[in-house]
């Protein structure tokens, strides 16, 4: 008979000291909740036996009504009656199975969950990567030093889906847990959760449960872990739906692969993306331009930098090393090279985008490290660039200083102000200040520095020093205040 509660599921006994007490009533009016000894129980249903004298029953299959306190938690479940039998000294046993949840709430707590239905469609997960699983880890309120452990299928921040093996046979719809999850390669984030649904996994074989649960409270420094942990390994297909789940990586260019373009897609891809980026910050006069308007003759002759994310390309640049016999891009600005740097030290940069939507997460900083990691060892210090007047301020802010020269061209809206970045120096910290140096440039110079491309003097370690001291403050003003940086 038990079958019919529980399936080939094998309940848990409930003994005389577990921390389990029931009291039913049948969904009549007028009925009055009657106490009830648990038997047996499983996350589908439970075994108990009443008085006869007390509960009169209906046909079975009628509804009853659970009141269910489990180590303090109480659990208001709705039941239908799956068999029934008499016993000795005029009791009756109950075979019930689970079909929803009414309330939940904590010992001490009088605030209900209300209406949790097991058949509520759950919101949005993103799934995990089969090759990274987190895993959590849960102590079980009904048992004594048992400890539940689950493998984690797919998160966000109002949910998750988990699996755990049938052992934990008390893992009740409503019961809240509070789960110590352990995100590879990321750390480890606590979050407290109640069980939405447990269902006996469909192949018999695996002996698994696969349960879904609602997140309760999810502190800030979790949001941003499991945030970077989706955006790095899990399958994330727009950055906005991540946002807008209150889930915001620290680091977007952390989950970006980065290589030089190698195939006529990559080329077209960067095309496109070159065109959506300009589009977003009104950079084109005419209306009607295309992805080929935006390809010239020194693609050909120059290295695309390419970052992809699921396939998906959000940043790229084109760095030019040119030689001594070679004009620049910028030919109006021809006449300017007696103010240069000898050409063999100098790197051309146009073209640099990212993904609107992948922007305000480090993508553009780290478009800049590949390039200072690409030119700095090969004895390229400048960098030489031209700016829209819409970004000329923040171009100064990271080290670039104007060279007085402009070029109008009527595809684009707005003079062309040549810029030109001596990189050693910003890695430096002599052409910034403590917070650009921090957020742009850290990265880079202890990487150049542990390989040896850079040469610091006494002056510049004792500033590098006091600047790292100021970048403590910075990440926690940064962490504090969430400005939005538009590249």
């Amino acid at each position: 008979m038990s079958a019919l509660a529980h399936g080939w599921l094998e309940p848990a006994d409930v003994y005389v000291n577990d921390p389990i007490l029931a009291k039913i009533r049948l969904c009549e009016p007028g009925q009055i909740l009657i106490d009830a000894k648990v038997q047996r129980i499983s996350p589908l249903g439970l075994d108990v036996v009443v008085d006869a004298e007390r509960l009169t029953l209906g046909v079975v299959n009628c509804e009853v009504d659970v009141q269910l306190v489990v180590a303090g938690q109480k659990l208001a479940l709705r039941t239908t009656v799956a068999g029934r039998s008499a016993t000795l000294a005029g009791q009756v046993l109950l075979v019930l199975r689970f079909s929803s949840v009414l309330q939940a709430h904590s010992k001490g707590d009088n605030s209900t969950s209300g209406n949790l239905s097991t058949n509520v469609t759950a919101p949005r997960l993103w799934d995990c990567s089969a090759e990274f699983f987190p895993t959590a880890l849960a102590l079980n309120p009904a048992r004594y030093n048992d400890y539940i452990y689950f493998k984690v299928l797919a998160v966000s921040a109002q949910g998750l889906r988990l699996v755990c093996s049938q052992r934990n046979k008390m893992l009740l719809p409503g019961l809240q847990l509070k789960l110590q999850m352990s995100l590879p390669m990321i750390g480890e984030a606590c979050i407290d959760v109640r069980v939405k649904q447990v269902s006996v996994h469909a192949d018999e074989r695996k002996r698994a449960f696969d349960v879904v649960v609602k997140v309760l409270m999810l502190e800030s420094y979790a949001r941003e872990m499991i945030a970077q942990y989706l955006i790095q390994f899990g399958r994330v297909d727009s950055l906005d739906a991540l946002r807008a789940d209150g889930l915001n990586p620290p680091s977007v260019a952390r989950g970006v692969d980065f290589y030089f373009l190698r195939s006529k897609q990559d080329h077209a891809d960067v095309l496109n993306l070159r065109l959506t980026a300009h589009r977003q910050f009104g950079n084109f006069r005419k209306s009607d331009v295309r992805a080929d308007d935006l390809d010239d003759e020194a693609d050909d002759s120059a290295r695309i930098l390419i970052g992809k994310h699921k396939g998906r390309t959000v940043a790229s640049a084109r760095f030019r090393f040119i030689q001594k016999d070679q004009p620049l891009t910028m030919q109006a600005h021809i006449h300017c090279e007696g103010g240069l740097p000898p050409r063999e030290q100098i790197v051309e940069v146009s073209r640099a985008c990212t993904d609107p939507e992948y922007r305000r997460g480090n993508l553009f900083a780290n478009v800049v490290h590949q390039l200072f990691v690409s030119a700095i060892p090969a004895g390229r210090h400048f960098v030489l660039l031209v700016s829209l007047p819409n970004l000329l301020d923040f171009y100064r802010s990271i080290g670039c200083r104007e060279l007085g020269l402009t070029q109008y061209d009527e595809f684009w809206n707005g003079e062309q102000h040549l810029l030109l970045m001596n990189a050693v120096h910003v890695c430096l910290g002599r052409d910034v200040g403590p917070v650009v140096w921090n957020l742009m440039f850290r990265e880079p110079y202890e990487y150049l520095l542990e390989r040896g491309a850079i040469y610091p003097s006494t002056l510049d370690r004792l500033r590098l020093l006091a600047y790292r001291g100021i970048g403590v403050v910075t990440d926690f003003w940064f962490w504090l205040f969430r400005p939005k940086i538009l590249v």
